[in-house]
């Protein structure tokens, strides 16, 4: 049970899928085949968020497009789809960098300095709602 939300983990609110935009429009339809009850799905990734976003807009039901999408990697493509994908920015840039500064210092026989923060940063776009209090 999630403490904070009161939300109990439920496996039937999981699909497992590959990490590409058609297996995430997959796990989408598997999810809704099932009739349960739910407004919003993480994806592991921006392209299976955007499969998913591409199977709730082929629908017509007004309810299942109430659906929270939100995404994780915060692609250059994330902005690009209707509605713009709500994501997790990680700071990919800045964390190769690191990496190429311990492979130098290691090559360089220095011992390597490895203590590295990086935060993430919520992005929010149109894909995510607010719901009503409970």
């Amino acid at each position: 049970m999630n403490s904070r939300a009161n939300i109990a983990y439920d496996s039937r609110l999981v699909a497992e899928a590959g990490f590409t935009e058609l297996t995430g429009a997959k796990a989408m339809e598997k999810l809704l085949n099932r009739n349960l009850d739910f407004s919003a799905v993480f994806c592991c990734n921006d392209l299976m968020a955007i499969g998913a976003i591409e199977t709730l807009n082929e629908l017509e039901r007004p309810q299942e497009k109430a659906i929270s999408v939100m995404g994780f990697d915060n692609i250059i493509f994330s902005q690009y789809v209707t509605p713009a994908l709500s994501t997790i920015h990680y700071p990919i840039e800045k964390m190769s960098v690191e990496a190429v500064h311990l492979l130098l210092q290691k090559f360089n026989k220095k011992k390597p300095d490895v203590q590295f923060k990086f935060t993430p940063t919520l992005v929010v776009r149109e894909s995510t709602m607010a719901i009503a209090p409970l």
